[in-house]
């Protein structure tokens, strides 16, 4: 979804760089995105912060999806689907070619993204598969979503935009 249905990666920079300054209120050197793009959270945080616990990480990560999401709030302007998506899903859906989302955000964005885009047009929540913990990577949130919608992994195409999801996707 981030980065291939909603171009926000300048969003995700934003509250990542607010959230490594509080951890490292002593670097003066700008985040790469580099280590933000691709990764769940706890991934990120984990390479950001080491000393934080599993508990602590979690409390990180909500911290910063509130912040990506109070921006995305800020920048209306930023606020929508990449050109063509609504016409390609509705094509898929009248098709009746099966789709389906795998998202690293985490849920609290899944329904952020569900309200704000009435994804529900074309997706069913429970379907989504999305970063509660249990996947440890990209490529087995792929396999988990071709297994929901009941089809092959080798039947998929995969559209995603990051180079460490491209190669979970090539996997």
């Amino acid at each position: 979804f981030n980065g291939t249905m909603f171009f926000d990666s300048s969003l995700h920079v934003e509250a990542w760089s607010k959230i490594y300054q509080d951890l490292h209120p002593e670097e003066t050197k700008p985040l790469s995105s580099a280590v933000i793009c691709g990764p769940n959270n706890d991934a990120i945080l984990q390479s950001m912060a080491p000393w934080l616990t599993a508990g602590e990480r979690d409390i990180w990560s909500e911290k910063k999806e509130a912040l990506y999401r109070q921006a995305c709030l800020t920048k209306p302007e930023l606020l929508q689907l990449s050109p063509g998506t609504e016409a390609f899903l509705q094509y898929l859906q009248d098709q009746h070619i099966p789709f389906g989302l795998a998202s690293a955000s985490i849920r609290s964005n899944i329904d952020f993204f569900f309200e704000v885009f009435g994804l529900d047009r074309w997706f069913q929540k429970e379907q989504v598969v999305y970063d509660d913990g249990t996947y440890p990577n990209k490529g087995a949130m792929h396999l988990e979503a071709a297994r929901r919608m009941n089809v092959s992994i080798a039947d998929c195409l995969l559209i995603e935009d990051s180079p460490g999801s491209i190669a979970h996707a090539k996997q």
